[in-house]
């Protein structure tokens, strides 16, 4: 399941989605404040791989991944340009039953976050 930028929900006014090096992403997320969330239809239940596809040109940060009232913690390395976009291994989520999730992600610590651009979240069942 991918969860991308064009169907986020952005909880913040200064991040948007953009274009960059022909991949959408959500940009402009320099606010440690904004969030984003998707609201997902999950079948079946199990555990789910958590990757992410991003870019950070300001340094390594941390963000949170939340779903199915579990946090696991991922680590944007520094990809040296805000056109080169990296996949990352997150964690696993357990999703015990199937129904409707929200997804959020968020920087971990609002004090050392460093602008990142999100271009998609892929949940791929591992069990």
């Amino acid at each position: 399941m991918l969860l991308d930028a064009d169907l986020a929900e952005l909880h913040g006014s200064k991040m948007q989605v953009e274009a960059r090096a022909g991949q959408r992403n959500i940009g402009f997320w320099d606010d440690p404040r904004e969030w984003v969330s998707w609201t997902v239809k999950l079948l079946p239940p199990g555990t789910y791989a958590v990757s992410a596809l991003l870019a950070a040109q300001a340094g390594e940060t941390e963000f949170v991944v939340e779903a199915a009232r579990q946090k696991i913690v991922g680590k944007a390395p520094n990809t040296g340009s805000w056109d080169e976009f990296q996949t990352i291994n997150v964690g696993e989520i357990r999703f015990k039953k199937p129904g409707e999730y929200m997804v959020k992600l968020r920087p971990r610590d609002p004090q050392a976050w460093k602008p990142m651009d999100l271009a998609l979240i892929r949940l791929q069942k591992a069990d």
